[in-house]
């Protein structure tokens, strides 16, 4: 997304705000009115070495992901693979993506992602 590994904070405060901002769409979506506290006592948290309970988690930061970024956000793990498109706005083709990967089990990392088209009607090669 451009952003530097020092914009963490400003990152927290983004999250923070669209969650707060749209508190009945996310209500909705994370289908529990305490997950919300939840997730925004996990995103309070402003110092470097961040406790296990203030991490990045799945699925939820990934709505908000790309709802503040207007990204498509792909989460790519052992167990799974995830998008989270904006929930705000119709997502235009051509507009930008955002993959990150697991790694160690404990720690995500920035993927970039080439698509190469190999036949339309049969198969999408993807090379990480």
């Amino acid at each position: 997304m451009g952003f530097g590994e020092d914009n963490w904070v400003c990152v927290r405060q983004d999250l923070m705000a669209e969650l707060s901002r749209n508190l009945k769409l996310y209500v909705g979506v994370f289908l529990r009115e305490e997950r919300i506290s939840e997730v925004l006592e996990s995103l309070n948290c402003f110092t470097e070495s961040a406790h296990y309970k203030h991490w990045f988690t799945l699925p939820y930061l990934g709505f908000l992901v790309a709802s503040v970024y207007n990204v498509a956000f792909i989460t790519l793990s052992r167990d799974m693979l995830l998008t989270f498109l904006p929930m705000h706005s119709i997502f235009p083709s051509n507009s930008r993506s955002f993959c990150m990967g697991m790694v160690n089990n404990n720690h995500f990392v920035q993927i970039s992602v080439f698509v190469s088209y190999v036949d339309v009607d049969k198969e999408c090669v993807y090379a990480y």
